[in-house]
């Protein structure tokens, strides 16, 4: 999904400055069209973040789809905890950037925003859903700056009357609750992760009320744990102290310090103890890219 968003950006990005650059009459296409306000071919900056899997994996996803329409990226990454863009914003300046992406994280747009606007920085900047936050408005503020993010909800979409309903609810209880209004960035902005929030309450009471039909009165929460919990990948725990017992599809299976103990993909999966127990696990193969 990820790669996805990364290159439908890239697409829209590379669209919109090709269009930029036709001029009106013949609309056959022509080697003009690729090209930037210059006349030559848009050119992208992109700025990610050495070991950061989102966004290193946004940035090469947006190179290949950006190249491939005929642009041109030069790619730069910075160390974490970076607070100081201005050399790198100078850069893409210098390199007449028709455009800047940068799939980065909230703490980063805090401080790449406003030093992108005292440069005075006028090319469209792009990153991921990570900017879709009130913060990253706030950061807009009085600026110039032309920002765009991608999301997987807006909160103006009308079409699936749940979410309507959803965001007058959600809206009601922010402006009813000043501590949550407060936590909210101060406005009663419906940002995707609360809406995701509220998908994962309602799967959870999908699986509630499933349990309820198949046991009636004799529910019971393991009932409801194996409703919610089925494993995607092999896993490995590793028993340091204590009893851990672990219903695997129907089946019991304990050990104690030292023991491990494996649980292949795709089984319905129960975690319990008599008294206490501590264990670490580890997942195989896990691609939490995906």
């Amino acid at each position: 999904m990820k790669k996805f968003f990364a290159m439908l950006l890239a697409l829209v990005m590379a669209l919109s400055l090709v269009a930029c650059g036709q001029q009106g009459g013949d609309s056959q296409g022509s080697d003009d069209d690729n090209k930037g306000s210059d006349g030559s071919a848009p050119v992208a900056y992109v700025l990610a973040e050495k070991g950061d899997t989102y966004s290193l994996g946004l940035a090469s996803s947006f190179q290949t789809a950006f190249e491939k329409l005929g642009g041109t990226v030069v790619m730069e990454t910075f160390p974490t905890n970076t607070t100081n863009f201005s050399d790198y914003l100078q850069k893409a300046i210098d390199k007449d950037a028709d455009v800047i992406f940068a799939p980065n994280s909230i703490t980063v747009a805090s401080s790449l925003l406003p030093q992108a606007n005292d440069l005075g920085v006028e090319c469209p900047i792009m990153a991921g859903d990570t900017w879709e936050s009130s913060v990253i408005l706030d950061g807009m503020a009085n600026t110039g700056l032309n920002v765009y993010c991608s999301t997987f909800f807006d909160e103006n979409d009308s079409a699936s009357s749940a979410a309507s309903e959803f965001v007058d609810g959600f809206k009601a209880w922010l402006n009813a609750n000043s501590d949550a209004y407060n936590d909210n960035g101060g406005n009663d902005i419906v940002a995707a992760v609360s809406a995701l929030g509220f998908d994962a309450y309602n799967v959870a009471m999908a699986a509630i009320r499933a349990a309820v039909e198949t046991k009636g009165a004799d529910l019971t929460s393991v009932d409801v744990a194996r409703a919610l919990w089925t494993l995607t990948y092999d896993e490995y725990d590793i028993v340091l102290e204590g009893t851990l017992e672990i219903e695997i599809d129907g089946r019991i299976v304990s050990g104690g310090p030292g023991d491990i103990i494996y649980i292949p993909k795709g089984s319905h999966i129960h975690f319990q103890t008599k008294d206490k127990c501590r264990y670490v696990y580890t997942v195989y193969p896990a691609n939490w890219a995906e």
